[in-house]
């Protein structure tokens, strides 16, 4: 791997910034008095006997003594091993001088006295910088160094970092920062890149995150490698005076962030410290402002400014990568707490119930067996052997009654994220669908946009949506990250070379979603759509996906605008697949693995598969990660008409020796489309319109053995005759020698000659 060279150059720590006026909610307070640290001590502590009686005494030198005796008799000390087999190399890079992360190379000093702590070279990308030297990640490269093999060079080297960093970078400077979220950029705004290389600017590392995460790291310092002779009485009382005031800056600035998981991962770090150290006299301050904010945002939104957990457990991150992470802030929040020996607050506990019951409801299918390889466990929350069971990948708890979420026909829904699956292990056939507001986007891992899916099958992502959203690179435009491509990468429709864009989305919503949403042991349905930008194309795409449990999925798309347009529906397949196509229909095949039938209705599209395409944009392409892709095959259909139109897609997962065998025919009369799936296991008809009402019947031997409606039309079919007054869903389903029908709109059910039971059914 190539590796770029860059050296810092040396800031003179006469630099000033200009600072304007404190602002309360936007500002951090400055003229905070410096800590006096043997003023700051519990003396209430036995071990801290000695300290008291000499500092008391007027020796100072023996306070000093006496603390870092102390400090090196805490339970939590890590004793240094002497492996000769632990990887050294990013540590040993350290010692040279140099900070090492992915192909770059940053070059410091000669010496640590020669460090420009605020400078970033062009070279380097700044985000980067920031989270990789401002947060102190080389703490615990070190002291997991000098932990594995007792080398005392580690320490000393770490202890020279931290002590110039300290006299360097003094915590005042980062209380003259404004809106201390994440103001990677700030400094970048303010003054420019070339300014930042030459002169710098303390707001590299005085973000509230970079000074909240140095916390985290300097508090292994005291764990790792307190044992050290490195680690002097001066030097201890330096770093632990430092770190003092680093919590009372973070504890200080919460209240400049009003949203997202920087906010809740800064009250957490406030109670981290608090509870990793009742050395000091502050402690329990600390801790009641970290948990009374840390309550004002695990709280349901609505209930105030800083409340970001819906109704439903999704949080605003949208992204559940990323509101996982939120969830694993609760859980070592709630860690804090209990060591500090706080009463857990009921508010946290229903928080932590409904954000994993979200969570675990929406993992794909193959997630069950990394947990089961991995022993994972659930949470172990009263009643929820529901949960436990997935989020141990079965190992544990009960097996799930629902298996798609939401968990019942028209639930609150707020994220939008929509999962249809067929049972509860690995091989599961599911497909999960969003239609809410804007994903949080970045190089994390996400969900894709309004309407585009990803289906699951037999233990294959076979139809794989992006989920990796590039900041950098070739693949940027291609992952569309925050809009910046065409947006025609999704598993959706655009329309005249226009994807989705960010017209007429939002972040945040207060209501929930109103997407019809229905969940029966027969079919799952789901419907939303997105309307273009009317200056690029004046159209109205809705996507509705019908699931034939448990084997198959419908996707029933309607367009809607005036005049004719250009259309492209894309459906991108998994690399290990390979396409054999007749007219529009594709079967996808792996070597050895299971398949896919992607079947569109209609047969005048045109159908182009294209894989690992570059020019004129990139196409064909599975992103594994922001910087990693294999070429897979895309399925593009393209038509040209006039709306109101309707497109109907079967998706069927097919088993490793599955039979392929699948025949579609489309019927259309005035605006109803009627859809006939003939396959060796039977025969189902489906019919919908424009408007969403929608009836299926699936045939055995030319007798009905399962039906099913959605809206105000009827079910009219040999031996069976199924009304409904109102607008809702409901089913039957053959059980032995007779029928149970069930429906939550007061559904009629009429079978000649056979015995029905029905029930009342509310989703279950």
């Amino acid at each position: 791997m190539i590796k770029r060279m860059v050296a810092i150059m040396a800031l003179t720590a006469s630099t000033v910034w200009s600072q304007g006026k404190d602002i309360p909610g936007e500002t951090v307070p400055r003229g905070v008095p410096a800590p006096r640290l043997f003023e700051e001590l519990n003396y209430e502590l036995p071990g801290l006997a000695g300290v008291k009686a000499a500092w008391d005494r007027g020796d100072e030198n023996g306070a000093k003594a006496a603390l870092l005796t102390y400090f090196r008799s805490r339970e939590d000390v890590v004793k240094p091993g002497s492996s000769k087999t632990y990887d050294t190399t990013l540590a040993d890079e350290l010692l040279k001088g140099r900070f090492v992360w992915g192909d770059m190379v940053l070059n410091y000093g000669p010496t640590v006295a020669d460090i420009a702590w605020y400078k970033v070279p062009m070279d380097i990308h700044w985000p980067t910088f920031d989270h990789e030297i401002g947060r102190g990640t080389y703490v615990y490269k070190l002291g997991k160094a000098y932990c594995a093999t007792g080398d005392d060079r580690y320490v000393e080297h770490l202890v020279k970092l931290m002590l110039e960093f300290i006299k360097d970078c003094p915590v005042e400077q980062g209380r003259a920062m404004p809106r201390i979220n994440n103001m990677d950029g700030y400094a970048v705004r303010l003054i420019g890149r070339e300014a930042l290389a030459t002169d710098g600017h303390p707001a590299m590392y005085w973000t509230l995150m970079a000074a909240m995460r140095r916390t985290q790291q300097w508090a292994r310092f005291f764990q790792y490698c307190v044992t050290s002779p490195a680690v002097t009485p001066d030097a201890l009382v330096t770093i632990l005076t430092s770190l003092i005031e680093h919590e009372r800056f973070i504890v200080d600035a919460t209240t400049t962030i009003t949203r997202g998981n920087h906010g809740t991962r800064n009250a957490a770090a406030v109670l981290e410290i608090a509870a990793k150290f009742p050395e000091i006299a502050e402690r329990e301050q600390w801790a009641d402002r970290g948990l009374a904010d840390l309550l004002l945002r695990y709280n349901w939104k609505g209930t105030g400014p800083y409340a970001f957990i819906y109704p439903d457990g999704a949080t605003e991150e949208i992204s559940p990568e990323v509101g996982r992470g939120d969830y694993g802030t609760l859980l070592q929040a709630m860690s804090w707490l209990r060591m500090l020996g706080r009463d857990m607050p009921r508010q946290l506990l229903d928080i932590q119930e409904k954000n994993i019951e979200y969570f675990a409801y929406i993992s794909w299918p193959s997630e069950l067996a990394w947990r089961a390889a991995r022993k994972r466990r659930g949470p172990e929350l009263p009643g929820r052997g529901d949960v436990d069971y997935i989020e141990s990948g079965g190992t544990t708890g009960t097996i799930p009654e629902q298996t798609s979420y939401p968990l019942r026909s028209g639930e609150t829904c707020y994220a939008g994220t929509y999962v249809m699956r067929s049972d509860w292990t690995p091989d599961a056939v599911a497909l999960r669908v969003r239609f809410g507001p804007i994903q949080y986007k970045y190089s994390q891992s996400g969900l894709g946009d309004v309407g585009d899916i990803g289906v699951w099958g037999y233990g294959t992502h076979l139809i794989p949506h992006i989920y990796k959203h590039p900041r950098t690179g070739p693949f940027r435009e291609y992952g569309d990250r925050s809009f910046v491509g065409d947006g025609r990468s999704e598993n959706t429709i655009s329309v005249d070379g226009h994807g989705q864009s960010r017209f007429g989305r939002v972040r945040y919503i207060d209501e929930p979603l109103t997407n019809p949403w229905v969940t029966t042991p027969v079919f799952d349905y789901v419907r939303g759509g997105y309307a273009f930008d009317p200056k690029e194309a004046p159209v109205t795409h809705t996507r509705a996906v019908l699931f034939m449990k448990p084997d198959y999925f419908v996707v029933l798309d309607t367009i809607e605008g005036d005049g004719e347009h250009d259309y492209r529906m894309k459906y991108q397949l998994h690399q290990d697949l390979t396409v054999v196509t007749e007219g529009v229909r594709v079967m996808g095949r792996s070597r050895n693995g299971p398949g896919v039938i992607v079947s569109p209705s209609r047969p005048d599209l045109a159908l182009s598969v294209i894989e690992g395409q570059d020019d004129p944009f990139k196409e064909g392409w599975h992103l594994l990660d922001e910087k990693r892709a294999e070429t897979a095959p895309a399925l593009i259909y393209e038509w040209r008409e006039q709306g109101p139109e309707m497109v109907e897609t079967v998706i069927c997962p097919v088993p490793r020796d599955g039979s392929p065998r699948m025949r579609l025919e489309r019927s259309v009369e005035g605006t109803t489309v009627t859809l006939t799936v003939t396959r060796p296991e039977g025969t189902d008809v489906i019919t919908t319109d424009a408007a969403g009402n929608l009836t299926l019947r699936r045939m055995r031997e030319e007798k009905v053995y399962a039906a099913g409606r959605l809206g105000a039309a009827n079910i009219e079919a040999p031996g069976l005759a199924l009304a409904a007054p109102k607008a809702g869903g409901a089913y039957v389903v053959r059980d032995g020698q007779g029928y149970i029908a069930a429906s939550n709109c007061g559904a009629l059910v009429s079978i000649p000659g056979a015995d029905v039971k029905v029930i009342e059914w509310q989703g279950r």
